[in-house]
């Protein structure tokens, strides 16, 4: 984290991603690999570059902050892919920096994870089509 935290350039915006390279994520449980990897072919279908976008933490220029809705859209987990959508829309540049990380065993254990894991999907595919619907507003 320190390592990406001084590379951060605040003079010109972006979006740092940080993901896990192949080898820590190898050590994801299937389950939450599989929905991750769900998330990731989802992003890129709607045009954004091929990267992983699950993991954080995720490093955004404050101009969006502007861009957020003004109620609760309650996006969870998905405000990320909310975040970064329009942050395309706007033609703002992502770096993605590998890390190099083994994952720590589920908390939960069975359905409970796969539950958390199926919610996590839930909140990125509505919080992608709110920002699709707002796409238009943003690209102004």
């Amino acid at each position: 984290l320190p390592t990406i935290i001084s590379s951060l350039d605040f003079k010109r915006p972006e979006v740092v991603l940080p993901y896990p390279n192949k080898e820590s994520f190898g050590t994801y449980p299937p389950f939450q690999a599989a929905i991750e990897e769900c998330i990731n072919r989802m992003m890129a279908a709607y045009g954004m570059p091929a990267l992983h976008y699950t993991y954080g933490p995720t490093f955004f220029p404050g101009a969006l902050v502007g861009l957020l809705p003004a109620e609760d859209k309650g996006f969870g987990w998905g405000i990320n892919a909310f975040l970064m959508f329009l942050a395309h829309c706007k033609n703002i540049s992502f770096r993605a920096v590998p890390v190099s990380a083994r994952h720590d065993r589920d908390v939960q254990e069975g359905l409970e994870t796969e539950f958390l894991r199926v919610r996590q999907l839930k909140e990125y595919v509505a919080a992608i089509e709110d920002a699709t619907k707002s796409k238009q507003e943003v690209a102004l």
